[in-house]
């Protein structure tokens, strides 16, 4: 019972901190380290591993109509050999920049595994996640005119690649290097693709509400329960338009 309580402990904090760049790794050294948990069995790389499946799961269902779009314009590009359509120009740097990555993790391994069991170390790198990202947020407060990700080049995502190999550390956020970099290569932000994303994926839940017939209770804005309009308690995605 005990192990399982930790588990979703850990679970709770994996989720807390997966999606903003704070390192949820570092964060996942840390919390056991505290309550004294280092000989637990769910205190480990593997464990670690295995949450982060999770959060990637969670990644795919919201972001899955972006991820079609890029495949599907990627393979195009095969076919046309041009590079000329923006999305395709995106999704072979988002391959060009998962290299550096994948190179670091198998050169370095053991070394990185080490750090996983060194809470102080995990404590360090916090520090230099902070030290990143608020060196490039003064740094863009100086440039006059920022780039957009259609603007894009080979050399900025082989330095954005980099930045996301020094993150296999734990404590260095891998969203906050790549937000570092970014800043650093003078790209600012456009209209998320993250919004679109989530409005679609409300709008296809309502649909399933529809075509099923499903019937919630009535919330505040509405006296009588009624389908197409899903309930606020359910989830932040179910929430009313």
């Amino acid at each position: 019972m005990q192990e399982l309580i930790h588990a979703i402990i850990l679970g709770i904090v994996q989720g807390a901190t997966e999606f903003i760049p704070v390192s949820s790794s570092g964060h996942l050294v840390i919390v056991p380290w505290l309550l004294g948990w280092e000989d637990d069995a769910y205190a480990g790389l593997l464990f670690d591993t295995v949450l982060h499946w999770g959060t990637l799961v969670a990644i795919f269902w919201v972001f899955w109509p972006d991820f079609l779009d890029l495949i599907k314009a990627a393979l195009r590009s095969i076919g046309t050999r041009s590079l000329a359509d923006p999305n395709a120009r995106i999704a072979w740097f988002i391959v060009l920049g998962s290299i550096p990555a994948a190179v670091t993790g198998l050169l370095l391994k053991d070394q990185i595994e080490m750090l996983f069991d060194s809470p102080r170390a995990a404590g360090f790198f916090l520090l230099v996640t902070a030290a990143l990202l608020a060196g490039s947020e003064l740094l863009v407060r100086k440039v006059q005119q920022l780039r957009l990700m259609q603007e894009m080049k080979l050399w900025d995502a082989v330095f954005i690649g980099l930045a996301q190999a020094i993150a296999l550390a734990p404590g260095i956020s891998r969203s906050g290097s790549t937000i570092a970099a970014g800043l650093v290569r003078k790209f600012g932000a456009t209209k998320p693709r993250a919004s679109a994303s989530f409005w679609a994926r409300r709008r296809s839940w309502k649909r399933v509400c529809c075509k099923w017939r499903i019937r919630f209770p009535p919330t505040p804005a509405r006296s009588r329960g009624t389908c197409c309009r899903c309930w606020p308690v359910l989830s932040p995605a179910l929430l009313p338009e």
